[in-house]
């Protein structure tokens, strides 16, 4: 039961984040892809997406810790 209330917490919380912070997260965590392969897939400078997930992960911790 705490998996999964942990899960909606996690999809909800992924669900606030816009696009440019959420897919590089989802294409990382879920799809397992390097940040060098998400900078592939979404055509964007390695440095960029970098960047963008590290911002996306400290917006994702802030969601989570809010409950």
């Amino acid at each position: 039961m705490e998996g999964r209330d942990e899960r909606r917490r996690v999809y909800r919380c992924l669900g606030r984040l816009g696009s440019m912070h959420r897919v590089p997260l989802v294409l990382a965590f879920y799809e397992g892809f390097t940040y060098i392969e998400v900078a592939q897939a979404l055509s964007t400078p390695p440095g960029t997406v970098k960047s963008r997930m590290r911002a996306g992960l400290r917006l994702l911790r802030a969601c989570l810790e809010e409950g």
